[in-house]
């Protein structure tokens, strides 16, 4: 997968989702008394001087007169001790992660309400850079909060309106001899404003906001429409397939099986020329859960592929039952395959790995010829990339079908 995919990305609220997962090992009760317990031992441990105000689930605000005072650090120090702390409730014990804002308290705010806002807006900064668990609020952070907010709207009215979205194709080629193997369908969008906005700003707003879930289900509609309407081979009579991401919020979703049935049957595109490609990271957040969904999407008759392989932490063990088909190397490992004999040793790893399994192997990334001269030297079987092509719209897409061959760019 490239840029213009989406890959499992940490959520927006780690924290609350943390906390959900306490919830769930240890019962709503437990956890909700465990949080009413934490409250407590703040209003009791800290100093009277520090206002802490609770902003979410776990996520905290602590107003100060001056960030650069060195008093704050020391604050902040004793708040998280006091967080990572744990909490026995009924012969349990768990810990809470959680989040600091920092703010400043002077003229600026006319209103209390607003800076609680601010702290938020410092709190979710800190979820995103998880390097510290706190931040102190500085305006861009605002800025980027209502940017966001903005961008968010807009992606959903152009999830309803549909005509803002489109597709386009990457060819994916067979490294032996340059025959088209099948595409990625990469998601687009012009806004009318804006014009094309970049894949890795709004699919980071859909994964944080659950749009992905219409987003994700409209790309696979429209790519397995394009299928069907495309020839069932080349005139060498291969026959191609189109990959399609499913994202992590897509994998645990309920109605995931479903919907790829139903489109399947409503677009009349055959299953097997479908792969669906699933992160290594989203794979195994729940690997146990992971696997018997795609053992129900393999009875669909679908292909399956891990994308970004190499990248996670995938137990060979839980490897060996996904019922996959492909693994996707993630262009990181590409880029570096010159310079970097750690990449290289990956390279040549997976590739050895997926011969032992007998699932195919597809790098990503591919951009000048001493990367393709490598990756035949280690047997790679497929590869995309600036190489061999840009991602097409429908009709050039088309016309490399029309020859079953891609070739490759002399210049980047």
């Amino acid at each position: 997968m490239n840029a213009s995919g989406w890959t499992n990305r940490c959520p927006k609220n780690p924290g609350a989702a943390h906390f959900e997962i306490v919830r769930s090992s240890v019962g709503h009760d437990v956890a909700d008394r465990a949080l009413a317990a934490l409250a407590q031992r703040l209003a009791r441990e800290l100093p009277q001087t520090e206002l802490v105000a609770r902003l979410g689930t776990v996520e905290f605000g602590l107003v100060v007169s001056d960030p650069s005072d060195p008093s704050v650090d020391a604050a902040v120090a004793h708040l998280q001790s006091l967080l990572a702390k744990p909490i026995a409730v009924e012969g349990r014990e768990v810990v809470l992660s959680g989040s600091i804002g920092i703010v400043r308290a002077d003229k600026q705010y006319k209103a209390g309400v607003e800076i609680l806002r601010d702290a938020a807006v410092a709190a979710d900064h800190a979820r995103a850079a998880r390097a510290t668990g706190h931040a102190r609020f500085r305006e861009p952070m605002r800025a980027r909060a209502v940017e966001a907010q903005r961008m968010e709207s807009d992606l959903r009215h152009a999830l309803e309106a549909g005509d803002q979205l489109s597709l386009s194709y990457q060819p994916i080629v067979h490294l032996e001899d340059g025959k088209l193997a099948g595409f990625e369908a990469l998601a687009r969008w012009r806004h009318p404003e804006r014009g094309l906005v970049p894949a890795a700003d709004f699919i980071e707003v859909a994964e944080q906001t659950g749009l992905v879930i219409p987003l994700g289900l409209t790309v696979l509609e429209r790519a397995c429409a394009q299928l069907a309407a495309w020839p069932k081979s080349t005139p060498l009579g291969v026959p191609f397939f189109v990959s399609v991401n499913l994202s992590a919020r897509q994998l645990g979703h309920p109605t995931l099986v479903d919907d790829v049935s139903r489109v399947i049957e409503q677009t009349g595109a055959d299953p097997r020329r479908i792969k669906l490609e699933i992160t290594e990271s989203a794979v195994m957040a729940d690997a146990s859960a992971a696997v018997d969904i795609l053992r129900r999407l393999k009875a669909l008759g679908v292909g399956l592929a891990v994308d970004d392989f190499g990248t996670g932490y995938s137990s060979l063990s839980y490897l060996t039952r996904l019922p996959v088909d492909s693994l996707k190397i993630d262009q990181s490992f590409i880029a570096a395959i010159h310079g970097s004999v750690e990449s290289r040793g990956v390279v040549r790893v997976v590739t050895e790995l997926g011969r032992l399994l007998r699932l195919e192997t597809i790098a990503e990334g591919v951009e000048t010829a001493g990367d393709l001269e490598i990756l035949r030297i280690l047997a790679c079987d497929l590869g995309q990339g600036f190489l061999f092509s840009r991602p097409l719209d429908p009709e050039d897409a088309t016309s490399i079908i029309a020859t079953g061959k891609v070739e490759r760019r002399k210049t980047l």
